[in-house]
C-alpha cells in the first residue's frame, strides 16, 4: 500500500466517464503501448504517431512530474523514487493514468509513454481497459543499444514547463534558441534523474522488468519491433510503426 491518499471518483468524474462510455460503443478508442529502455525516444516516436492516429500522447512520467511541480502529495511522494530512477508503486501510476484517460479530450484513445513497464503493470492496464470495454491496439517496442541510450539521456534537456514536457537533445535535437523551448518558450532543464547513477540503475530495473513483458505482448499478437541507433534516422523507426498500427487497426 502506499502511503498517499488516492482520492475517488467524484460525481462529475462519473458521470464523464458514462458519456465516454457511450461515446466509445459508437467509436471505439485506438490504444498504443511504446516500450523501450530509458531515453529510447518513445517520446519522439508518439509525437510522431499521435497526429496521424488523431489520439493524445500520453505519457506517465510527465504525469508524475506535473504532480512534483504542482506540490502535491502524491507529487511529494514519487520525487524522491523517481530521482533515484526507482518504479513508483503501481497504484499511483495507473490512478493518474486512469484519470488523464478519462479526460473527454482522451476520447479517441492515447499513446501510452512510459506505461506499463512490467507484466505485473500490463495485468493492470488490460483491466483498465477491458473495464471500458476497450482494449489495445498495438505495442511498439523500440530496440536501442545500451551505450546509445546512456547518450541520450546524459545530453537529454526538458522543457521545464510541465504542461509542455517537450524533450530536446544537446547533440542530436537541439531547440532552435540555446536553453529555451521551441514549443512554448520555457527554460529546458536536465531532469533529477538523469545522471549517471540514476541512469544505470534505471537500465537495470528495466532490463530486469521488461524481459517478461516483452513475452507478454508478443505473445498476444501485438508487439512489433523497431531498431533505432544514433546514427540512424527516426523516420524509419516511425514508418515501420505508423505501418504495424495501420495493420492492426484492419485486423480489429
Amino acid at each position: 500500500m502506499t502511503k498517499v491518499e488516492l482520492k475517488p471518483l467524484t460525481v462529475s468524474e462519473r458521470l464523464l466517464e458514462f458519456a465516454l462510455r457511450i461515446f466509445w460503443k459508437f467509436r471505439p478508442p485506438v490504444y498504443g503501448v511504446l516500450m523501450g529502455g530509458p531515453g529510447a525516444g518513445k517520446g519522439t516516436l508518439a509525437e510522431g504517431l499521435a497526429p496521424d492516429l488523431q489520439i493524445a500522447h500520453t505519457s506517465t512520467g510527465n504525469l508524475l512530474r506535473r504532480e512534483i511541480a504542482a506540490g502535491t502529495a502524491i507529487g511529494r511522494f514519487v520525487a524522491p523514487i523517481m530521482k533515484a530512477g526507482d518504479f513508483v508503486p503501481d497504484e499511483i501510476t495507473l490512478y493518474l493514468l486512469a484519470r488523464e484517460l478519462r479526460q473527454w479530450k482522451n476520447r479517441h484513445g492515447a499513446i501510452l509513454d512510459g506505461f506499463p513497464r512490467s507484466q505485473a503493470q500490463a495485468e493492470l492496464l488490460q483491466r483498465l481497459l477491458s473495464g471500458w470495454g476497450a482494449s489495445l491496439t498495438a505495442v511498439i517496442l523500440i530496440e536501442v543499444p545500451e551505450a546509445d541510450l546512456i547518450e541520450r539521456i546524459a545530453g537529454r534537456r526538458t522543457c521545464s514547463n510541465s504542461d509542455c514536457g517537450r524533450s530536446y537533445h544537446i547533440k542530436f535535437q537541439p531547440p532552435r534558441k540555446d536553453g529555451i523551448c521551441d514549443n512554448c518558450g520555457s527554460e529546458l532543464i536536465q531532469r533529477s534523474d538523469d545522471n549517471e547513477v540514476s541512469i544505470l540503475n534505471r537500465l537495470a530495473i528495466y532490463n530486469e522488468k521488461t524481459a517478461p513483458l516483452v513475452g507478454f505482448y508478443d505473445r498476444s499478437g501485438l508487439l512489433h519491433r523497431v531498431s533505432s541507433t544514433n546514427s540512424g534516422g527516426k523516420e524509419d523507426t516511425l514508418r515501420q510503426a505508423r505501418a504495424f498500427f495501420s495493420t492492426q487497426q484492419k485486423k480489429g
